[in-house]
């Protein structure tokens, strides 16, 4: 994610682009930015609450002050990117998803993959009582039936507690 996709004024985030680690033409692992994103869904925006914004403002300072005192060892070729290191490389990619993955097994949880949040925010949304279609366009999915077949399990769950609500009030 880039500041230049990050609004203050609206309070958006705009999902434009995304990094991948690729193996270059020697084998080496590399990270690549790319704005060819999964499907047209993929395109989106999201608001942020207040500590976003004030959490994305600290980083932003921090960069400042790294940038700072690294002077010219500082790397600039990501400069308007939020996630990187004290010397202004790139974050892995990967890193978040290997550290979530090893905090998990330390935890004692078997078979957590960070991606597995994506599928609990789902789950929670549609319990909140949004519908499929605005789960689906927050997710990303391109298509409602996708969004429809991952959480149908959810939906028909949430429909045994609407049945089971309206009963108590009969």
């Amino acid at each position: 994610m880039t500041y230049r996709h990050i609004d203050f004024d609206t309070g958006y985030i705009k999902i434009q682009h995304k990094c991948i680690r690729t193996k270059d033409a020697d084998g080496k692992m590399t990270t690549q930015v790319t704005d060819d994103l999964k499907t047209d869904a993929s395109y989106r925006e999201f608001p942020m609450c207040e500590d976003i914004v004030n959490h994305l403002n600290e980083l932003k300072e921090r960069i400042a002050d790294n940038r700072n005192f690294f002077g010219s060892e500082y790397c600039t070729d990501y400069t308007d990117f939020v996630c990187v290191d004290e010397q202004g490389q790139l974050i892995n990619p990967d890193y978040v998803t290997d550290k979530f993955s090893r905090v998990m097994a330390k935890l004692g949880f078997k078979d957590v993959s960070f991606h597995c949040l994506r599928h609990s925010c789902g789950s929670m949304l549609l319990y909140l009582g949004f519908d499929i279609k605005q789960i689906q366009k927050w997710l990303g999915h391109s298509s409602y039936q996708t969004t429809a077949d991952i959480y149908s399990h959810v939906y028909h769950d949430s429909k045994k507690n609407i049945i089971e609500k309206l009963s108590m009030t009969l």
